[in-house]
């Protein structure tokens, strides 16, 4: 969770949710950003605006694929919410 949020050229693979005001997704080559993709584990949120430089020179793979997880959004639960129980003692 960040104002705003950069991942640097050399990151292929993040896992985790990430979310930021502005995300920045730095290529290899600040000329002709040519890079290998990224790979998101999780999930991540641009509020306002996502910058992506990378670029593939072979368009058969993707530049950025995210691959939904919830079950880290399931851990997060107890620091989300708040559990409420209603239960009787029946004798």
């Amino acid at each position: 969770l960040a104002p705003n949020l950069t991942i640097n050229a050399g990151v292929h693979h993040i896992r985790g949710i990430y979310y930021g005001q502005e995300v920045t997704i730095l290529g290899d080559d600040p000329v002709t950003a040519t890079s290998t993709g990224l790979k998101v584990t999780g999930n991540l949120i641009a509020q306002t605006k996502l910058n992506q430089a990378r670029r593939r020179a072979d368009n058969a793979y993707p530049t950025l694929l995210v691959v939904a997880n919830p079950s880290l959004y399931v851990t997060l639960l107890p620091y989300l919410s708040v559990a409420s129980y209603e239960w009787k003692q029946l004798q």
